[in-house]
């Protein structure tokens, strides 16, 4: 009897001692994650042209042509977009230049102007 007794207690004990320890541990606890985006890089891009404030601008890396002409300080009255294409990805260093409607008299590079008229001597 005192056998069998033993072996009952024993019984009662790992009982006590598993329900004690799946008892014990404290519940987990809610973790909250917050996703925080990178934002996307600036890179300078050159805009030219018929815009009204020409020269170099910052727009996000992700950005497209329009939002160079649009930090730019947008396009002038004049401007052609039939040969642009605005929804273009920017790259850095990139130069756009804004078409104008208004022709301009043809140059040779050197800041005069060359007309087609024959000289007299």
């Amino acid at each position: 009897m005192g056998r069998m007794w033993a072996v009952g207690a024993g019984a009662v004990i790992v009982i006590a001692a598993a329900a004690w320890l799946t008892e014990s541990e404290p519940p987990a606890e809610p973790v909250s994650v917050s996703v925080v985006s990178p934002r996307p890089e600036m890179v300078t891009v050159h805009v030219a042209g018929a815009v009204r404030e020409p020269g170099l601008v910052a727009v996000r890396s992700d950005g497209r042509v329009a939002d160079a002409v649009a930090a730019a300080g947008g396009a002038t009255t004049e401007a052609d977009f039939t040969g642009i294409n605005l929804a273009s990805p920017i790259v850095a260093g990139q130069l756009v230049v804004v078409p104008s409607r208004v022709a301009e008299s043809p140059s040779s590079g050197d800041g005069r102007a060359h007309g087609n008229s024959a000289a007299t001597a």
